[in-house]
């Protein structure tokens, strides 16, 4: 039998010495040892992580909050703005249009200090100029909300770091209100001012007076004139504008920053392309009481009949036309009212007319033909260009178009006596001046004119009484020179034509009796071309006249009686009634004075050949002397250039320009009915509401009579009595024009001038938002100097906070956001709409 071995033979021997080398021995604890303690250093890191990601998130989130609260305090300005200055209500009507004008809870104006030049409104407190730190705004070193001493004589809370904030509080589900955030904003009112994107380009000297004003563009409004120097600042490449004012500080920063171009520039200019017609008369805007404005710059054959009823508003339920009514109602027209006056009968048919004959003649101004365009009003009042055929014609008319005319006649009567003691003859030799003109010719026209005068003359003396010396005689005037005038060409007599002689033997019986011509009688005058008769006045022969007069004083020796006619409008000689009488004098001016008497020994008051303007008394039917009588024929580039068609005529034409005293008024108020090309916003249009001087001088450059300075002064005085509602109000303020009749030409192109460059609606407001992320702390005890005397602690300054109420010395600011808002908003309707948004470093 086997004997079984010994443990130590099948079992190892612990006690005996390791197998493994000595210089292996606890490797494996150092290494168990190194990765725990990279271990702990990842999750150490990740940690550290942890807790950065977390303070990071909650960062943003309190940035977000800020943020949003921003958006809020922008909305809320809004809001406030529309509830606060809302016109519909009948209150504070004039004010609510532009509340920056208001002088109660409205906006502050400093006129000295860095806040000059600028109205602003703040929150919560209306009557402080200034919010402080939450306001400033610093753009590249420049405070764009400069620091000044805050107004501690009516704080809105007691603390004054905390002024004008509103405290946003969210509701806790768990317990009290906490306050969240809180927010301020400052309103900065902008409107009025002048968009260098509109008013500066580089192809337009800016130098003052350089360039005469025409009114074709905003780029007329020339900077320098608003007392801004380096103007050439502000011209920018092609391609690039303004955007904002921020923008305008961070790349110029001139030296006139905080002065002028902050009261004079705004780079934010939009005309709204309405036009309001207070169609219920009650002062106040309406839904539904705007209406598109009409396009003057196209064809009107397509908008003839729109033109028409503009004028005589037909019809109250035609909604696509305002309901102006100005021509319909004999109440309201001035020139209606002046014809009422002098006994013309202003019934709906008269104003019908009137309506029919100015939209006609704007027609005519604007098309490229050189045809006058008929028309008829039917018996409907509608205006159509088909014969509606008879019972149902009520007037034909037609436009006036691109022709020419006589613009003046004058007339010399030789009368000579030989001496000597018995009787003795009397001859009479009758010369005349012709002029004609042809209105945009540069040079004279073809053709062979001719002007043939058919007049009679009768003489009285104390021999033998009254005699007839010409009956109905025949006379050709010659033109043989030429000149240019008034922007065409005139063609008159170079000298006196001697039309006739008549004798008259034994007329005087000695030296001692008396003569005198007791009847100069014109019975036509014809104008030719050749082939036409262009004008024809009396168009009746041998049973009217057309000029009439006698010599008030009598004679004893040889003397010379001189005469003329100058025509107010050299296109339309004619009357309504074809004949002198009654509204002849409206077209003519009789020198040296009236229309029935005849002077001796007066001066030679001819003009020929340089058509002038008549000064003295005018006859009581004539409104003004004619302004331009030019028919263009090619569409306007100008609103203002609606005053240039008719020249004045009542009847025939709209006038744009009267002095304060003229009783025949202004139409002025029709402009904002029109506009040039599509109804789309126009930048660069200044508001004429605004009170700023510098603008105002720099719009009225170059345009009116009287000095600058004087103008601007009534400009402002009628400005603070009441708001401007219609550009007119701004063309009706006495003392902006001059007075003298024959400058009148002068005074209505001021119309043109500046009538595109204007508007009333558009307003524009800088909001700067300052908003803050809150940490609610309630239940501390904080230290707060509640009598600002800057003492380290005073009894009774120890309070404890509470939730739900921001306490400046126990909660904390998290994180704060600004933004810089620029916002429009309709003086009229009231909308409000962001226009330009930018957040702030």
């Amino acid at each position: 039998m086997k004997i079984p071995q010994r443990r130590s033979d099948i079992m190892p021997d612990f006690a005996s010495p390791c197998p493994c080398p000595k210089n292996e021995r606890g490797s494996a604890l150092l290494l168990v040892l190194g990765i725990l303690s990279i271990g702990l250093a990842l999750a150490a890191s990740f940690a550290v992580i942890i807790v950065n990601e977390d303070t990071a998130a909650q960062n943003h989130l309190d940035e977000v909050k800020a943020r949003l609260l921003a958006d809020s305090g922008l909305r809320q300005a809004m809001v406030a703005m529309k509830i606060a200055y809302d016109p519909s209500d009948g209150a504070n009507d004039a004010e609510d249009k532009f509340p920056s004008t208001r002088t109660t809870n409205g906006f502050y104006a400093p006129v000295t200090g860095p806040f000059a030049g600028r109205r602003y409104s703040c929150s919560k407190s209306l009557d402080s100029d200034e919010i402080d730190n939450a306001m400033k705004v610093i753009m590249d070193d420049f405070e764009y909300m400069p620091k000044a001493t805050l107004d501690t004589t009516t704080p809105a809370t007691p603390t004054i770091e905390d002024r004008g904030f509103f405290p946003v509080v969210g509701k806790n589900i768990y317990g009290a209100d906490r306050v969240i955030g809180r927010f301020a904003y400052m309103i900065i009112d902008e409107s009025g001012k002048i968009d260098p994107n509109a008013a500066v380009i580089g192809s337009v000297s800016e130098a003052t007076g350089s360039e005469p004003r025409s009114g074709a563009g905003d780029f007329e409004i020339c900077l320098e004139d608003a007392n801004l120097a380096g103007y050439e600042s502000y011209i920018l490449p092609a391609g690039l504008r303004w955007f904002s004012m921020r923008q305008i500080a961070r790349n110029i920063v001139p030296a006139d920053f905080e002065t002028q171009v902050i009261q004079v520039l705004h780079p934010f200019s939009v005309e709204q392309e309405l036009y309001w017609s207070d169609d219920n008369d009650d002062d106040l805007y309406d839904t539904g009481e705007d209406y598109p404005r009409l396009d003057l710059s196209s064809d009107q054959d397509t908008s003839l009949a729109q033109l028409y009823k503009a004028f005589i508003a037909p019809d109250d339920t035609d909604t696509a036309l305002p309901n102006i009514g100005d021509l319909d109602d004999a109440n309201d027209c001035e020139w209606i009212k002046k014809l009422a006056m002098d006994g013309v009968a202003t019934d709906g048919a008269t104003r019908r007319r009137i309506a029919a004959q100015t939209a006609l003649n704007i027609r005519d101004s604007v098309d490229t033909d050189s045809d006058a365009t008929v028309a008829w009003v039917n018996t409907d009042g509608e205006l159509t260009t088909s014969f509606p055929g008879p019972p149902n014609v009520e007037v034909q008319l037609v436009g006036r178009e691109n022709q020419y005319g006589l613009s003046e006649l004058s007339v010399k009567i030789e009368c000579i006596v030989p001496l000597g003691g018995g009787p003795r003859d009397l001859t009479m030799n009758v010369y005349f001046k012709g002029e004609i003109f042809y209105p945009g010719a540069i040079s004279e026209p073809l053709g062979s004119n001719t002007l043939t005068v058919r007049f009679s003359v009768t003489g009285w003396s104390e021999s033998v009484g009254t005699r007839t010396f010409f009956t109905n005689t025949t006379s050709a005037v010659p033109l043989g020179s030429s000149a240019n005038e008034e922007g065409g060409t005139l063609r008159y007599s170079s000298g006196w034509q001697l039309a006739g002689t008549s004798t008259r033997n034994n007329f005087l019986e000695n030296l001692g009796k008396r003569y005198g011509v007791t009847n100069f009688q014109i019975e036509s005058v014809v104008l030719n071309d050749g082939t036409t008769n262009i004008d024809d006045f009396p168009s009746q022969p041998n049973n009217s006249y057309w000029w009439n007069w006698d010599s008030s004083t009598n004679l004893l020796l040889s003397n010379n009686l001189f005469a003329t006619l100058e025509a107010l409008d050299p296109l339309n000689n004619e009357d309504d009634e074809g004949g002198p009488t009654p509204g002849y004098g409206s077209l003519w001016t009789a020198s040296p004075t009236g229309t029935d008497e005849m002077y001796e020994n007066i001066p030679i008051y001819v003009d020929i050949g340089q058509l002038t303007r008549i000064s003295g008394p005018l006859s009581e039917s004539t409104l003004s002397e004619y302004s331009d009588i030019t028919v263009k024929d090619a569409a306007f580039t100008r609103v203002g250039e609606i005053g240039r068609v008719g020249s004045y005529w009542p009847g025939r034409s709209l006038r744009l320009w009267a002095d304060a005293g003229d009783e025949a008024g202004m139409d002025t108020y029709l402009l904002d009915m029109f506009t040039i090309g599509p109804a789309s916003g126009k930048r660069g249009r200044v508001n004429i509401n605004s009170l700023n001087d510098d603008v105002l001088t720099a719009l009225l450059n170059d345009t009116t009579t009287v000095a600058i300075a004087d103008a601007v002064a009534a400009i402002q005085t009628a400005r603070l009595a009441s708001t401007f509602t219609n550009i007119s109000d701004f063309f009706n303020v006495a003392g902006i024009t001059g007075t003298d009749k024959t400058l009148d030409d002068t005074e209505e192109a001021m119309v043109e001038k500046i009538a595109e460059l204007i508007t009333v609606r558009q307003t524009y407001f800088t909001v700067i938002v300052t908003a803050q992320s809150i940490k609610d702390l309630g239940g501390q005890v904080v230290y707060k100097d509640l009598n600002n005397d800057g003492d380290t602690y005073d009894t009774g300054e120890a309070i404890t906070t509470v939730y739900g109420t921001y306490e400046h010395y126990g909660d904390e600011i998290l994180a704060t956001s600004k933004l810089l808002a620029v916002i429009s908003r309709d003086a009229f309707s009231n909308a409000i709409s962001i226009e330009h948004l930018e957040y702030l470093r």
